[in-house]
């Protein structure tokens, strides 16, 4: 006796680990159809037309649980997405659709932490990001020297530092600032920016 195959069927799970440009999305694999199995992936937005992957994977079984990982979404806009699964005999049918909705990109928050290692013409500036807004962002410092001629004259002499980095919620940074004055006030802020904007100071 031998029994022949049929085609495989799987459903569409959850999507965790949402982000603004990514997620992962579960899949399960109900039935081999009698033979090893490989899967696939589309998705799309409301309006848009769908995105398959390659083919890829070696399933066997019932209820095999795989996952794959997207990237380079758009943020904020609400995507659907299903599996199918094909063995050597055919390929089967898509699942029914699941759906998820990206992060929204916000402005982000920096912090300053610290002003350390202090010398004549020297220092080291420190902060942390307090929110990234859901995105990866850059970092500068704005340092501006206050002597009393200057602010008579209504003049605030203002450094920025160059646009660095790309830190998450809760990392620190620091750069080594070589260019100040010898025996001079400053005052130090920071500043960070992502997709969405400059964020304040």
């Amino acid at each position: 006796r031998f029994t022949t195959p049929t085609s495989p069927t799987v459903t569409a799970g959850a999507a965790p680990n949402i982000t603004a440009h990514g997620a992962t999305l579960h899949g399960t694999l109900v039935d081999d159809g009698g033979q090893t199995c490989q899967y696939q992936l589309r998705y799309k937005t409301r309006n848009g037309s769908y995105t398959e992957s390659k083919w890829t994977g070696s399933l066997g079984g019932w209820n095999v649980h795989f996952s794959m990982t997207l990237s380079k979404l758009h943020p904020g806009p609400r995507y659907y997405f299903s599996f199918r699964a094909r063995n050597d005999s055919c390929a089967g049918a898509w699942s029914d659709e699941r759906s998820f909705v990206t992060l929204a990109v916000t402005k982000p928050t920096a912090a300053m932490v610290d002003v350390t290692n202090v010398l004549e013409r020297s220092a080291t500036f420190a902060g942390n990001i307090v929110d990234d807004g859901n995105e990866p962002c850059q970092y500068r410092f704005r340092y501006t020297w206050r002597p009393l001629l200057r602010i008579m004259q209504g003049v605030t002499p203002e450094t920025y530092t160059s646009w660095t980095g790309a830190k998450k919620d809760g990392e620190s940074f620091s750069e080594d600032i070589t260019t100040l004055g010898p025996n001079t006030p400053y005052t130090v802020t920071v500043q960070a920016r992502n997709s969405a904007g400059e964020g304040p100071w």
